[in-house]
């Protein structure tokens, strides 16, 4: 596999040259990623969908995470990250219909990662029914949605719990339908504040 190449920078967020991405989450470099959240409405009402990862990746397995993600290669703009809705999920959109959040800074720890990135932050009203999701066996264990509203609460720890539905794939491709009850622990550990963040934004976005 030919190794991916990242763009890194210092605690400014100067360019400072690029590195490998094995070498990038070694030593802990400031790098750009892509984070694209999908909503759609149904029943009135506006939902976000949330990929569980794999359980077989090496970074927060069997979480709940961004729609859609990934790095950034060296040279490449935040748009240019559109490529992960149809790598992971299956679905192929224009980069103008990418609405920008912003951009936010974080630093995560798992293991022997250690994981400085810039998040690009973009925001896609779909009107795809998740079911026809094609997902990324060995990315995405199951696509999730859950009412803006419901998880803000969870955020806010107004709630306890939630409720999703979705579906999930297994190695083979395999669908299975599900219904899940799920906790602010089911998510990967960014910080509230980010979580916050987002849904906030799409909210003032939608007058929702």
């Amino acid at each position: 596999m030919e190794q991916e190449i990242l763009d890194i920078y210092d605690e400014h967020l100067n360019h400072m040259g690029t590195a490998p991405r094995e070498d990038v989450h070694k030593r802990g470099l400031w790098h750009s990623t892509f984070h694209c959240w999908v909503v759609l409405r149904v029943g009135g009402r506006l939902h976000i969908l949330f990929q569980r990862r794999s359980e077989n990746k090496e970074i927060y397995p069997n979480l709940l995470s961004v729609t859609a993600a990934g790095h950034l290669f060296a040279g490449e703009n935040p748009r240019d990250g559109a490529r992960e809705l149809e790598e992971e999920l299956g679905i192929k959109i224009r980069t103008e219909d990418l609405i920008p959040l912003g951009s936010m800074k974080e630093i995560l720890h798992f293991g022997r990662f250690y994981d400085k990135a810039i998040y690009h932050i973009f925001l896609y009203e779909s009107e795809v029914p998740i079911e026809q999701y094609q997902l990324q066996v060995e990315e995405v264990k199951a696509i999730l949605q859950l009412e803006l509203d419901q998880v803000i609460a969870l955020f806010q720890g107004e709630r306890r719990t939630v409720r999703a539905k979705g579906f999930g794939v297994d190695a083979q491709g395999n669908r299975t339908e599900l219904m899940q009850v799920v906790s602010k622990q089911d998510f990967v550990p960014h910080e509230t504040s980010y979580y916050l963040w987002v849904f906030e934004k799409i909210r003032f976005i939608f007058n929702y």
